[in-house]
């Protein structure tokens, strides 16, 4: 298997596992947040950073599927 095939699968695969892990680290972040900020809107700030990290890792699986097609295409 090329090696860009590899990392596509790799890119795939960091993708879907942090976006597995976006809901618990938009948590995370919002709780830290809360702590120096008392004032602030959790709900809005969990739903704003979640949207972000989904789109980014959106990006990451769609990034690993075109560079593994373009490896499996392109041969050896």
């Amino acid at each position: 298997m090329a090696s860009g095939a590899i990392f596509g699968l790799a890119l795939i695969g960091a993708g879907l596992l942090m976006m597995t892990l976006a809901t618990p680290l938009t948590n995370a972040a919002a709780n830290t947040q809360a702590y120096f900020r008392p004032n602030l809107d959790k709900p809005a700030f969990k739903r704003r950073n979640l949207k972000v990290l989904r789109v980014i890792f959106g990006a990451w699986i769609v990034l690993g599927i075109v560079v593994a097609l373009v490896a499996w295409i392109s041969g050896p």
